[in-house]
């Protein structure tokens, strides 16, 4: 932390002090294979990658996302707005530059390897930006679900996201506090961003939506025995700057309700060129983990 992150008092930091504790533990520091830092062990849900509106793969993932968002207008978007999505991303991969990369779109069907024959049982859509990623629907089969199978689709968006190579360390989800979904992400190592979170207007609504949401984040990997992950208050600005533009498409997501929430809430002084040296104060206190 001296040397590379050019921290001068690394002492002084929360992350530091964390895994200080952590390593006092025990004289020996034991190591894990990559695959099991990534819990393959539960990793036995596959993507079908969606190439294009009409594949496969993309028809299997809209009957089961038509399926399980049936009637949920608040939180759900039109067929049309996935094809937009994909063909984004199409346009995106012709002119694909690692170093200047700042969105990844994925549309996928979800597969059970163990059991071939049953088909697509899921989907999935998700982003992936510079340092985080963001989980859009998940959705799995009404004779699939209460089946162990969460554990391994997280697995595999996770590795996907990797793979984009975009340096991201964790990801965000929205749950919908009316439907029961938050605790299930809980116990399977997400925390609730402690601050309200407003969804905005859906791509393709003209109306605003002001639903409120919970925000929840999960760093990659196994589920930690260790303390909740640390997120500075403007490291979360700027990914609901990239939600905002990538994702809701809004013009200016700057003028919403979010900056000035987390602001008041965590007294952000916005452009300050000495925030890497920030107090512990700015460190986002996560909510403990409900269930």
């Amino acid at each position: 932390m001296l040397w590379a992150m050019r921290i001068e008092k690394p002492e002084m930091e929360d992350a530091y002090k964390f895994m200080s504790k952590s390593l006092s533990r025990s004289p020996n520091v034991p190591l894990v294979s990559f695959g099991e830092y990534l819990d393959q062990a539960h990793s036995r849900m596959k993507l079908r990658e969606c190439q294009a509106s009409g594949d496969g793969a993309f028809n299997a993932s809209m009957r089961i996302y038509e399926e399980a968002f049936a009637g949920k207008t608040q939180t759900s978007i039109a067929k049309q707005e996935f094809t937009k999505a994909l063909d984004k991303q199409g346009e995106r991969n012709k002119k694909r530059n690692d170093k200047t990369e700042t969105c990844a779109y994925h549309l996928c069907a979800v597969s059970d390897p163990a059991e071939p024959d049953i088909g697509s049982i899921g989907m999935v859509s998700f982003f992936t930006f510079p340092g985080f990623g963001f989980g859009g629907y998940l959705a799995l089969s009404p004779d699939q679900r209460r089946k162990g199978h969460l554990a391994g689709l997280i697995s595999a968006v996770e590795d996907s996201m990797l793979r984009d190579r975009m340096g991201a360390k964790g990801w965000f989800i929205e749950c919908d506090p009316k439907d029961g979904t938050a605790p299930a992400f809980e116990k399977r190592g997400f925390y609730r961003v402690p601050f309200e979170y407003r969804q905005p207007p859906l791509p393709g609504s003209k109306e605003g939506n002001d639903l409120r949401l919970h925000l929840l984040y999960k760093e990659f990997g196994p589920d930690p025995d260790g303390p909740p992950p640390l997120l500075r208050a403007e490291a979360v600005w700027g990914f609901l700057l990239q939600l905002g533009m990538q994702v809701y498409g809004l013009e200016k997501p700057d003028a919403t309700a979010w900056r000035q929430t987390l602001q008041d809430k965590y007294q952000l002084e916005w452009g300050d060129t000495n925030r890497d040296k920030a107090s512990p104060s700015w460190a986002v206190p996560f909510e403990p983990r409900q269930g």
